[in-house]
């Protein structure tokens, strides 16, 4: 169902679920009616932050089904800090 949307709103032949919203030619604003479909079709709301943070299919369908993103929560390694 996902991919049947993002076809239509991008005018894409074909998605794949790891193909790119904004890659495709998504934007801002088709995010927005993006989100409005997606929350219509599953019944859940899907914010446009979400869009942005899991623009796949599979990102953000693994979010959705309350799997996380493992890539959200990678361990972040401590840096090296300049003195200016």
């Amino acid at each position: 169902r996902m991919a049947t949307i993002w076809e239509s709103l991008l005018g894409v032949e074909r998605v794949g679920i790891h193909d790119n919203f904004f890659e495709l030619g998504g934007h801002s604003l088709l995010a927005t009616r993006l989100t409005s479909r997606l929350g219509d079709a599953l019944g859940k709301p899907v914010s446009v932050a979400l869009i942005f943070t899991h623009p796949t299919i599979h990102r953000l369908g693994g979010y959705l089904d309350g799997q996380g993103d493992p890539e959200m929560f990678r361990r972040i390694e401590p840096a090296d800090r300049p003195d200016r």
